[in-house]
C-alpha cells in the first residue's frame, strides 16, 4: 500500500513536469513564431522604406533633369554644376557639352539612397512660335475691327489706333519693359548695324584652358535695368550658348565673384561662323543698375575647345573709357585671378541698352467674358481686361473682369498684380538663321532670263529677270532655287514649291492664286525668303502640303520698311506663316494669318490672326535650328 502511493505520488511527481515542459515547448514555439513574424514584418517595413526612399531619390533627380531642361531649352542662365533642394533633399545636376550636345546626369540622395537619371539634348531643327503674333520694339497696332485669337508678345506697345474697344486679343497679352532706343554704354569701333569687316583686334572666348572666361567692365549713365546687350562676335566650329552675365565690382576693380544682376545667353545660332557681325542678346532675369558704379559683363563658358570657340572683335583700351577687357578660368572662383589678353590692355565690341521706356497697353480688349485671360505691361489704359491685370501704372479708363493693378492692398488681390518683370526676348528666327535660309536655296542655281530650268509648267522670265506667272499657269519647282529678279504670281495661278526659294528682289502674289508644298516636303516648312517687299492680295492662299493641317509655307522678307515691309489684304485670303525680319508687316481687310512676327505689326480692317497649335514648333528642310529637344531620357542608377 505504501509501494502505491509512493508510486502514485512518484506519477503524479513526474506529470507535473510533463506539463512544464509541454507549456515551455509551446512557449519557445509561440516566441519563436512571435518573433520570426515580427522580424519579417520589421524587414518588410525596412524594405518598404527603402522603396519609398529610392521612389522618393528618383523623383528628385527627375526634377534635377527637368529643371536643367527647361532651363536650356529656354535659354535661361544654368551654370555646369546645379543644385535644387526640394523637401529638405538636395539633387545635384551636372551639365556637360559635348560636341553641340548637352548631357544632363541628376544626383538623387535621400539617406544613402541613391538614384541617377540622365538626359542628352540634341539641337533641333526650326524655329518656335509661340504666340499668334510676336512683335519687336515697333510694337502692335490695332485699327477697325481687327483680332488675334491667340497670345500676344510685344516688346513694344500694343494700342487701338481708331475705332471702338472691338480690336480682340483672345489669349494673354504681353508687353515687355521698353528698352531704350539708343544704347547707355557702347564701343562701336565705328562698325555700322550691318558691318562684317574684321575689327582691330580679335579675343578668343572657350579655345585655351585657363582662359575659358571674360569680363569687360563699365559704368551706366542712368540707373535702370539692363535688358539688352549687343557684341561684336563670330564662332568658330558648333559651340554651345554662352552664360551671359552683368555682375558688380567687388571694389578692386575686378568682378564680384557670385553675384548676379542680370543673366541671359548668347545663342550660337545666332552667330555667323563667316563674318563678324552685330549679334544681340536679352536678359532673363534682370535688376536694377545704378548711375556711375562700375559693373562688369561676364562671359562665362564650359570647358575648353580648340576647334570650337567664339571670336569677340575689339580694340585697344583707349577705345572704350569706362572699363578695361579681362579673362580668367572660372569667374566664380574666390581666388579666381583676371588678366589682360596677352596681346595687351584692351575693350571688347558691345552696346548695352537699358529699359529706359515706359511700355503700355490702351484700348483694346483682352479675353470674353467666357473666357477670361490676362493683360501684362508697366501701363494699362482705357481697355477691357476680362482676367487679371499685371500693372505698375493704372492709366485710368479700365474695366478689370478679374484682378485689378496695381495690387494697392494685397488682401483684396487673389494674386500679386503689380507687373511681373516681362522682359524682351529674341526673336523666333537670328540673322544667321535667315541668311542659312537663302544660302540652301541658292545651292539649287539661278532662275534668270536666260535659264531657268529648276521650274516646270507654264511659266516666263522676262529680261529684267522677273518670274512670272499668270492668267491660270500651273507650275512647280523642282528643288531650291534663287530668283535673281523679282517674282510676280497672280490671276489664278498655281505653283508647287519643291525646294525653298530665294527671291533677290521682291514678290507679289494676287488675284486668287495658290502656292502649296509638294509632299516630299512631309511634316517640314516651306519658306519664300524675300530680300525685298513682299504683298500678298485677293484671295491668294499660301498652303503647306495640302493633305497635312499642320504642314506651313513661311513668307520671309528682310526689307526695313517700318510700314509695309510685308503687306497682306483681302477677303479670302489665308497665308500661313509671315515674317517681317527688319521691317513691319502690315495686315489688312479680312485676311487669315496662322502666325506672324514683325519689327513692327499693324493690323486692319478685320484682320484677323488664328494661331494653330502646330507653329509651336516648326521643322525646316536643310534648315537652321531652333534650340534643344529631348534626344534621350533614362535611369542611369
Amino acid at each position: 500500500m505504501i509501494l502505491q502511493k509512493q508510486y502514485l505520488a512518484r506519477n503524479q511527481y513526474n506529470g507535473g513536469y510533463a506539463a512544464l515542459i509541454s507549456v515551455m515547448f509551446f512557449l519557445s514555439i509561440s516566441l519563436l513564431l512571435t518573433f520570426g513574424f515580427s522580424a519579417l514584418a520589421l524587414q518588410e517595413k525596412e524594405t518598404t522604406r527603402l522603396v519609398l526612399r529610392a521612389k522618393q531619390s528618383y523623383f528628385l533627380a527627375e526634377s534635377g533633369i527637368e529643371d536643367a531642361t527647361y532651363r536650356i531649352m529656354n535659354g535661361k542662365a544654368i551654370d555646369a554644376s546645379e543644385s535644387l533642394t526640394l523637401n529638405n533633399s538636395t539633387v545635384t545636376t551636372s551639365i556637360t557639352d559635348n560636341f553641340g550636345e548637352k548631357d544632363i546626369v541628376a544626383t538623387g540622395d535621400i539617406n544613402q539612397s541613391i538614384r541617377i537619371v540622365s538626359t542628352t539634348l540634341e539641337t533641333s531643327a526650326g524655329a518656335l512660335f509661340n504666340h499668334a503674333a510676336q512683335i519687336g520694339y515697333l510694337g502692335l497696332t490695332f485699327k477697325n475691327d481687327s483680332s488675334v485669337i491667340g497670345s500676344v508678345f510685344s516688346n513694344g506697345n500694343v494700342y487701338r489706333d481708331s475705332g471702338g474697344l472691338n480690336n480682340i486679343v483672345t489669349g494673354d497679352v504681353f508687353v515687355a519693359k521698353g528698352i531704350g532706343t539708343l544704347p547707355d554704354q557702347e564701343n562701336t569701333l565705328g562698325f555700322s548695324e550691318t558691318s562684317t569687316i574684321d575689327p582691330p583686334r580679335e579675343f578668343f572666348v572657350h579655345e585655351v584652358d585657363g582662359l575659358q572666361d571674360a569680363a569687360q567692365q563699365f559704368i551706366p549713365t542712368v540707373t535702370a535695368e539692363p535688358l539688352r546687350l549687343d557684341f561684336y562676335v563670330k564662332k568658330v566650329g558648333n559651340v554651345p550658348n554662352l552664360n551671359i552675365r552683368i555682375v558688380p565690382d567687388d571694389g578692386s576693380g575686378a568682378p564680384l565673384h557670385n553675384n548676379t544682376i542680370a543673366s541671359g545667353q548668347l545663342k550660337e545660332d545666332a552667330i555667323s561662323d563667316s563674318n563678324f557681325s552685330w549679334v544681340s542678346m536679352t536678359f532673363n532675369s534682370t535688376d536694377i543698375l545704378t548711375a556711375g558704379i562700375p559693373y562688369w559683363i561676364i562671359i562665362n563658358s564650359t570647358g575648353f575647345n580648340g576647334s570650337k570657340y567664339w571670336i569677340f572683335g575689339g580694340d585697344d583700351d583707349t577705345s572704350y573709357a569706362d572699363g578695361t577687357y579681362y579673362t580668367t578660368q572660372d569667374w566664380n572662383q574666390v581666388s579666381a585671378v583676371w588678366i589682360p589678353p596677352a596681346s595687351g590692355i584692351a575693350d571688347i565690341a558691345f552696346k548695352l541698352y537699358l529699359a529706359e521706356v515706359d511700355t503700355y497697353i490702351d484700348s483694346i480688349q483682352i479675353g470674353t467674358v467666357a473666357e477670361p485671360t490676362d493683360a501684362h505691361a508697366l501701363h494699362i489704359g482705357n481697355s477691357i481686361i476680362h482676367g487679371d491685370a499685371y500693372c505698375n501704372i493704372n492709366d485710368g479708363g479700365n474695366t478689370f473682369g478679374g484682378d485689378s493693378c496695381p495690387c494697392a492692398d494685397p488682401p483684396t488681390c487673389s494674386v500679386s498684380n503689380d507687373f511681373d518683370d516681362v522682359l524682351p526676348i529674341d526673336a523666333p528666327l537670328s540673322d544667321p538663321q535667315i541668311q542659312q535660309f537663302k544660302d540652301n536655296a541658292d545651292l539649287g542655281g539661278t532662275c534668270d532670263f536666260s535659264s531657268c530650268p529648276q521650274f516646270t509648267g507654264s511659266f516666263t522670265v522676262n529680261s529684267s529677270n522677273t518670274f512670272i506667272m499668270d492668267g491660270s499657269d500651273v507650275a512647280a519647282s523642282t528643288g531650291p532655287v534663287n530668283i535673281v529678279g523679282d517674282m510676280l504670281i497672280k490671276n489664278s495661278s498655281i505653283l508647287t514649291l519643291g525646294g525653298d526659294i530665294h527671291v533677290s528682289g521682291k514678290l507679289d502674289i494676287e488675284g486668287s492664286c495658290t502656292i502649296k508644298l509638294d509632299p516630299s516636303y512631309g511634316s517640314a516648312t516651306g519658306i519664300i525668303v524675300v530680300d525685298g517687299k513682299i504683298t500678298v492680295k485677293n484671295n491668294c492662299i499660301v498652303d503647306g502640303v495640302p493633305s497635312d493641317p499642320d504642314s506651313y509655307t513661311m513668307l520671309l522678307s528682310t526689307d526695313p520698311d517700318t510700314n509695309d515691309a510685308i503687306t497682306i489684304e483681302g477677303n479670302g485670303t489665308d497665308v500661313g506663316i509671315v515674317y517681317a525680319s527688319k521691317g513691319s508687316a502690315f495686315i489688312k481687310n479680312n485676311p487669315i494669318i496662322r502666325t506672324l512676327y514683325g519689327n513692327g505689326v499693324r493690323l486692319e480692317g478685320g484682320a484677323v490672326l488664328q494661331y494653330e497649335s502646330g507653329l509651336a514648333s516648326l521643322n525646316f528642310s536643310g534648315g537652321p535650328t531652333s534650340g534643344f529637344a529631348v534626344k534621350t531620357w533614362r535611369e542611369v542608377e
